[in-house]
């Protein structure tokens, strides 16, 4: 048995009840939509969202949120039809770049989606 604060048996008052500490951001996943050749975080996965080819960055010297110059890229995958969905592809790299179908050379924030997996 307890006893309450005020010296009789019972429940507590509410002052002294725990509860559940509520969870940090980093227990939930998040996304991001990074502007092409910005270096990032490792994701978990990511997504091709347009059409388009796609070439990926595993390795760099560039700081993170920096701007990737100079730098070698492997070719990931090229989407040739559109309303696919959008593709998962079970990679982590640092930094995504290409070149989309509807307009030569025009990539665009959006066209790939780095998946963030939470965790405690």
């Amino acid at each position: 048995m307890y006893q309450s604060a005020s010296g009789s048996f019972g429940p507590r008052p509410h002052s002294y009840q725990q509860g559940p500490k509520p969870l940090p951001k980093s227990a939930f996943g998040r996304v991001t939509t990074p502007a092409p050749a910005t270096i990032q975080p490792n994701p978990w996965h990511i997504l091709v969202n347009n059409t388009g080819s796609y070439f990926f960055l595993y390795d760099t010297t560039a700081s993170e949120h920096g701007v990737s110059e100079g730098e070698t890229y492997t070719q990931g995958i090229v989407v040739r039809s559109q309303g696919q969905g959008p593709i998962k592809l079970e990679i982590s790299p640092l930094a995504w770049s290409g070149s989309a179908e509807q307009i030569p050379g025009k990539l665009n924030t959006g066209d790939v989606t780095f998946v963030y997996r939470g965790g405690l």
